[in-house]
This record gives C-alpha cells, sequence and structure tokens, in this order.
C-alpha cells in the first residue's frame, strides 16, 4: 500500500449531550456514506471501547434521512483489535458486531461475512498469542483489509477513532517504538501495548491518514486534558 499525500480539512464539533453526540455521529455516516455512491463498497472503518455504542440506532438514523442504507454495500473493519476470543469482554468485534447487526441495539443488516473479524484460528486454545501469533493475525488481516478495500478505490471511506487519556488511538501509542506492518502495509502488531490486554493489531498509520474521512470521537471530563494539549500544540 502506498499512502497518498492530500490536504486536510479538519472540524471541531461540539455536542452538549451524549444524545446529541450520537445524532451528528450518525448524520455524519449517512452523509459518507452518500458520498460513496459511484463506488461498489462502503467501507467503514471503527475503533472498539465505547465508540461502538454510539452506532445503536444507526439504521432508524437512516429511515429518519430518508436514506437507503444498502447494508449489502457496507464492509466493516476493526479500526484495532485486542487478540482474545470474540466471547471476551476485551473484544472490540464482540462490540462492533452488537450494534452493527440485527438485534435491538443495532437494528443493521450488514452481512456477517463483511463484518470483518480477526482470524480466531490463528490464536492458541487459551486464546491467548505470542509474537508469531500476532504477526500472523496482522497478515491475515491486512489481507481481509485489502480484500474489503477492491470495492472502495483501496481507500477505506470513514474512520471513526475513540482516543484515550494518554493520547492514543487505534493501537498507536505515543512513545510506543515503531510497529512492524504486515506484508500489505495495511495492518501491524504489537505484543507489548501500555495497555491490556498486551497482543493486538492495529490499523497502521498510513492505513488512517489515507482514508477519505477519519472522525475522531470523545466524550467526558477525562479526555478534557489530552485534548487540552492538542489545541495548546501539545499533542505530539
Amino acid at each position: 500500500m502506498t499512502p497518498t499525500t492530500t490536504t486536510t480539512d479538519a472540524s471541531v464539533l461540539v455536542c452538549p449531550s451524549r444524545s446529541a453526540l450520537v445524532s451528528t455521529l450518525h448524520s455524519l455516516i449517512i452523509q459518507s456514506f452518500l458520498a460513496s455512491s459511484s463506488r461498489p463498497s462502503f467501507v467503514l472503518a471503527a475503533s472498539g471501547g465505547s465508540l461502538p455504542s454510539l452506532l445503536s440506532g444507526l439504521a432508524s438514523s437512516f429511515e429518519a434521512a430518508g436514506v437507503d442504507p444498502q447494508w449489502h454495500r457496507w464492509h466493516v473493519l476493526l479500526v484495532d483489535e485486542r487478540l482474545v476470543p470474540e466471547s471476551s469482554g476485551d473484544s472490540n468485534m464482540g462490540a462492533l458486531r452488537q450494534h452493527l447487526s440485527g438485534t435491538p441495539e443495532g437494528g443493521c443488516a450488514v452481512p456477517e461475512g463483511q463484518v470483518r473479524a480477526i482470524d480466531y484460528g490463528l490464536l492458541a486454545t487459551d486464546g491467548t498469542a505470542d509474537d508469531a501469533a500476532a504477526a500472523a493475525v496482522a497478515a491475515s488481516y491486512g489481507a481481509s483489509v485489502a480484500a474489503a478495500l477492491a470495492g472502495s478505490g483501496g481507500r477505506i471511506d470513514l474512520c471513526l477513532l475513540g482516543f484515550g487519556p494518554d493520547g492514543h488511538t487505534a493501537s498507536l501509542f505515543p512513545g510506543h517504538a515503531p510497529l512492524p506492518a504486515d506484508p500489505t502495509g495495511y495492518c501491524a502488531h504489537l505484543t507489548d501495548s501500555p495497555k491490556p490486554p498486551p497482543c493486538r493489531i492495529t490499523l497502521t498509520l498510513g492505513t488512517l491518514n489515507d482514508a477519505r474521512e477519519c472522525v475522531l470521537v470523545g466524550s467526558g471530563a477525562g479526555k478534557r486534558a489530552v485534548l487540552g494539549a492538542v489545541f495548546a500544540g501539545g499533542g505530539g
């Protein structure tokens, strides 16, 4: 993968409540989806943590906007994943499936095979991973990302990124050594995450930067300090 270099326009949206944040986020997703109409696929990448819960009711938001979501066109990628079984409470995919499926929380109908999980068969029988296994999972997921992007011009349409109080996004941590990318260049792995669990895969910075749009989503007092540092020019 060779990332493109583009000029970036950025906006800051401040929402007075969680419900306003959900409404604003859903509107941004709908706008991004509509902008993809000339391509066979719409590719959404999403972080884990509290972010998937903000996707609840997305189908209703499409309906209220009078927009056909065409779920068959969607491919949903993990921005990053903890190398644990999907049944684990630490699994980002478990949360995404809950809110992007036909469940009452989700109401969406993205085809199951197009909500792209890691290959859990590459984990040890106890659900853990060493460096070799983590590298294999990253390579496998890089290939899955490449397949998803085949119908979107080789780029993610919209990345929804959370961020931590330490300033990390995806599983890209401030001050961490550079991560080894998989052969496609889309994905990387680490086994010493500063935040548990230690073994993870993540989309690379180049992959995120190459997305057509990225939305950084945060709420709560715990994010105030890092946002203050960023706007003061101390975000690294």
